[in-house]
Order: C-alpha cells, then structure tokens, then sequence
C-alpha cells in the first residue's frame, strides 16, 4: 500500500533585525544602555538601522528640549530619537545616552516598524497594555481635535 500526500511548502516571516535587536527598555534600547558612550549608541543603532535621518549635534539643551546639562544631542532615525546630554542621576560631566523617543504626531507608521517593548507594547497599543506592563507610566491624553493622539511616559526623566 502507498500513501501518497500533497507537497506542502512552509512559508516563514522572519522579523526585521531592529524589531528583533532594538527592544525598548526602561534601561535603554537594545544592547545600549542608558549612560553609555554617545559614540557606541549612536554606531550600535546604526549598524541595524543604517544611517540617521537627522542630528541635531551637540547644542544648548534648550535648543530641543527641557534637559539638565550644558549640552545635549539628538539623533533621529525615522520615528525614533535618541538623546544624550552630559548630565543626568546615571553621570555628570561627561556625554552619555539618557533616553530615547519612539512615534511622533502624524508621523505613526513610518519607520522604523515594529519596535516595541519585552511585554509587547508598540505604537498603537491600547492604554490598558501599556499599564499592565508598565504600572506606573504616565498617560497624556490626547487632543483629537488637533490630531494630537494618546502617548505615554514610561518615565518622565530622562536618566
């Protein structure tokens, strides 16, 4: 007796490296750590994520946002920043990664997709996943009528 059966072909998704690698933590992103060299965070990210989109370089804190220090650096790819300073509760008086940035108004979507963080939470997740995984995160509500959606700090100072 012979059994004959239909070929059947396996279909495989493979996640994109910077899904994969860049998970966001409340200790950094990916292999960075909040603290590290500018230098190592900035070559480490774009080793997975190719070239920055945009940089502010070093410059008055003020300049982009409310940050400590005498300097500060943002480094944008897409959707995601990084920011640097040269003080925070990890260092004072030398340069260093102390948080990052993943989404912006009207920008939902473009790149880099995917990112997320160990419990799952993305752009787009509803504010009960983001507590469950992160209780005490602080929720914005949005302004529908000015395209302003719902966000959410994991922490609001940056370290």
């Amino acid at each position: 007796m012979s059994i004959s059966l239909p070929c059947m072909s396996t279909t495989t998704t493979t996640e994109p490296l910077a899904v994969q690698e860049l998970v966001l933590t409340g200790d950094g992103i990916g292999s960075a750590a909040f603290g590290a060299d500018p230098d190592a965070v900035i070559e480490y990210v774009t080793s997975i994520l190719g070239g920055n989109t945009a940089d502010t370089g070093w410059v008055d804190p003020f300049s982009f946002a409310a940050c400590d220090g005498t300097i500060a650096r943002r480094v944008d790819w897409g959707v995601l920043s990084l920011l640097f300073t040269d003080q925070s509760p990890v260092a004072n008086g030398r340069r260093h990664f102390i948080g990052y940035e993943y989404g912006r108004v009207g920008q939902i979507g473009d790149e880099p997709v995917g990112l997320r963080t160990p419990g799952g939470v993305t752009l787009g997740s509803r504010v009960v996943d983001v507590l469950a995984e992160f209780p005490e995160a602080a929720v914005n509500p949005g302004d529908p009528e000015v395209g302003i959606p719902d966000n959410f700090y994991v922490s609001n100072v940056f370290y």
